[in-house]
């Protein structure tokens, strides 16, 4: 694994990002797409979907555009001897995109933050309990205990003030959003964008981004799913036991990112689903 991990992003990775800057000369008349998300909203499932769909447009995978919080986050993983997922395509995607004020396009998705947080703690596993879920022999207690101390609680009730709005100076919260929908579009200057709830069918989702990208005969395939991996037993077990104090709860779903994007009854529903009894 990691062999693997460190072919991939020595090797592989720095051959993709030297391909895309290619293509971002060749392929100069259609707007490159940028899958600006927080992490695991199924957003590397609309990646590899769009990349079979949308000819002759370069797409990147991202979840931040801040160098810096990249590297904290790179080194964090190396000091802790894992290789990070992937190699930045960041200072790519600001030379040659943000900072030349190329037309681009932004896909973002958005989640119930608990059960985000969950996949997250999940996906990063190894980072966070310093073991793979494969070989955890822990209690779910003791995992609950970590996953409060280490997890940050916070990430997708900010993400849009964080890095969206940073980027493309657009203010989700300032214009209204269909949360019956659970989508909408939204621009600036040379940047259109596209906000959708993961939980939307992925027909649904396909016919969406279809019309957002001009992509020919779209299907979604799923990838990277945490509830199909080789860590489901646990992780089922774990959110199928998991409760939290109200104070905790509204702090999820009392928060502005909730509330602008979730209808009330969807709230009830998650506030009576996590609380402790």
């Amino acid at each position: 694994m990691k062999i693997k991990g460190f072919l991939k992003y020595y090797i592989i990775d720095r051959v993709v990002l030297f391909q895309k800057g290619v293509q971002l000369i060749l392929w100069n008349k259609k707007p490159p797409i940028l899958i600006f998300t927080m992490a695991k909203v199924g957003s590397l499932s609309i990646y590899f979907s769009l990349k079979k769909s949308v000819p002759r447009t370069t797409l990147f995978h991202i979840h931040d555009l801040n160098e810096n919080g990249i590297s904290k986050n790179i080194k964090l993983c190396l000091d802790n001897g894992i290789y990070p997922g992937s190699r930045s395509p960041i200072p790519l995607i600001l030379s040659e995109i943000i900072n030349t004020k190329r037309p681009y396009k932004i896909i973002s998705l958005f989640r119930d933050p608990i059960e985000r947080n969950i996949s997250a703690f999940f996906d990063a596993f190894e980072l966070y309990v310093g073991i793979s879920s494969e070989k955890y022999t822990g209690t779910l207690a003791e995992l609950e205990a970590i996953y409060h101390e280490k997890l940050p609680h916070n990430y997708a009730i900010n993400w849009f003030d964080a890095h969206l709005y940073t980027t493309t100076g657009i203010d989700i919260y300032q214009h209204p959003f269909n949360r019956e929908k659970g989508v909408m579009n939204y621009s600036n200057q040379n940047v259109s964008v596209l906000i959708m709830n993961s939980a939307i069918d992925d027909d649904t989702k396909a016919k969406f981004l279809l019309d957002f990208t001009d992509a020919k005969n779209m299907v979604i395939k799923n990838r990277n799913i945490t509830a199909k991996s080789g860590a489901a037993e646990l992780y089922n077990n774990f959110k199928n036991t998991i409760k939290f104090e109200k104070e905790y709860l509204d702090k999820m779903y009392q928060s502005k990112y909730a509330k602008h994007l979730f209808t009330e009854a969807y709230l009830t529903e998650a506030m009576n689903k996590w609380k402790k009894a």
